[in-house]
């Protein structure tokens, strides 16, 4: 029985992403990238999502090009997805190259796309444990509730995103998240959207 593209792009990943992931030396790196797949098919997205989820480290994790995903058959729409969940390592910033990522999102209001991070930052806030505590309490302090914000008006009534406000409501109190909610908003990003200006490849 041939692979599906699915099983390609894990088998991509689990080559490309090696090692352990960091904080947790008995995972590997790759492992992320596979949940994110699994999370994304949970909630019912097509195939080309489910493997834009699989592979959207692959860039930046797993050293490849866009082109060269373009050179295994990779469609333009998995591509599409990869590249706006894909960071700008020119950006020498790590917080800012978060940011604009962010803000490339919320300009291409790409629901597809917003699953796919949402996915992402979803499985990262329940293993931030793994991570220093300073960055643990910067993500599950701010930068998962901007996420959430930022993306409600477009995905505020799919499963995903109300998946993603359980996990935060659960790990606040319920009126830091609130505070939390009310202290984000579309404008935190006005500064970082002009910046996006030429794609990068």
């Amino acid at each position: 029985m041939p692979e599906t593209y699915s099983q390609r792009a894990e088998k991509l990943v689990k080559f490309r992403i090696r090692g352990p992931r960091k904080g947790a030396k008995n995972e590997p790196a790759s492992a992320h990238s596979l949940r994110v797949g699994e999370l994304i098919q949970k909630h019912g997205y097509g195939e080309e999502v489910i493997i834009a989820a699989i592979l959207h480290d692959i860039v930046e994790d797993g050293g490849m090009t866009f082109v060269q995903l373009v050179a295994k058959g990779y469609t333009p729409r998995v591509i599409q997805i990869v590249k706006l969940c894909t960071h700008n390592k020119r950006v020498r910033n790590r917080d800012a190259r978060w940011q604009l990522l962010v803000a490339g999102l919320v300009t291409a209001r790409d629901r597809e796309a917003w699953a796919v991070k949402i996915a992402d930052v979803l499985d990262n806030f329940r293993s931030s444990k793994t991570l220093p505590r300073d960055r643990a309490a910067f993500f599950r302090g701010v930068k998962a509730p901007l996420v959430l914000n930022v993306s409600e008006d477009l995905m505020g009534k799919t499963a995903i995103w109300k998946e993603l406000k359980r996990e935060i409501e659960h790990s606040m109190s319920r009126a830091l998240y609130h505070f939390v909610r009310k202290f984000f908003s579309l404008k935190a990003l006005d500064g970082v959207v002009g910046a996006l200006k030429t794609p990068f490849i």
